[in-house]
């Protein structure tokens, strides 16, 4: 299913993000960290389509996964 492969890249996204934040020094900015900045951008800018498909889904167990996905990124 395409639609869930592209939701596993998101969740991957912020498995990746949640992982540097983990290991970032906590006296550094992390806004100054770019690599996280731009994972972190990638994450936030799927958040309105991921609602909106949840609008339109008729797929329970993909809304399901979709509700939980979006959760994440908050």
């Amino acid at each position: 299913m395409k639609l869930k492969g592209q939701l596993d890249v998101v969740l991957e996204n912020i498995i990746l993000a949640n992982e540097m934040i983990d290991g970032c020094d906590p006296r550094d900015d992390i806004n100054e960290n770019e690599p996280l900045m731009d994972v972190v951008t990638s994450i936030k800018s799927m958040e309105p389509k991921l609602e909106n498909i949840v609008f339109k889904l008729k797929n329970e167990e993909m809304m399901n996964y979709l509700l939980k996905l979006n959760d994440d990124l908050k």
